[in-house]
């Protein structure tokens, strides 16, 4: 899945991709309308949601399936703070200093927790969860 941090200021991410079959690097995190925005989880629901944002309005959640799992986070940077979405696009206002998603989450946040840096925190997860790996992207406001 991926490795993605947001502070008030600033959101980083891993650069892997895994997608069914293919593993690849790509560009995690986005710029918008004065908003950074990075999404971890299904891949359809995470263009949904990058779509949404870049047009300004709430992302169209296309239809799941019974065997389907919605396994969806995003984080969003704006003027106000931190910013959580999950798989029914509502947003929560975080009130944490920093807040991280993903399958390398727990290992990113541990290591903020003990004093790293976000973007060493997201070294530090490239190394522990298998879904994750460099190089660290980095957006500020």
């Amino acid at each position: 899945m991926t490795t993605i941090i947001a502070t008030p200021t600033a959101i980083y991410s891993d650069s892997n991709v895994v997608d069914s079959n293919a593993v690849f690097k790509a560009q995690k995190i986005f710029r918008f309308r004065n908003r950074l925005v990075g999404c971890a989880g299904d891949a359809d629901m995470c263009l949904a949601f990058q779509e949404g944002m870049r047009l300004g309005r709430k992302p169209k959640i296309r239809p799941k399936t019974d065997e389907e799992e919605r396994n969806f986070n995003a984080l969003v940077v704006d003027k106000k703070g931190i910013w959580h979405f999950d798989s029914t696009f509502s947003g929560d206002l975080v009130l944490e200093p920093f807040m991280a998603v993903g399958t390398g989450a727990d290992a990113a946040r541990g290591a903020m927790m003990h004093g790293a840096s976000p973007e060493q925190a997201v070294e530090i997860a490239c190394r522990i969860d298998s879904n994750s790996r460099g190089p660290v992207q980095v957006l500020t406001l």
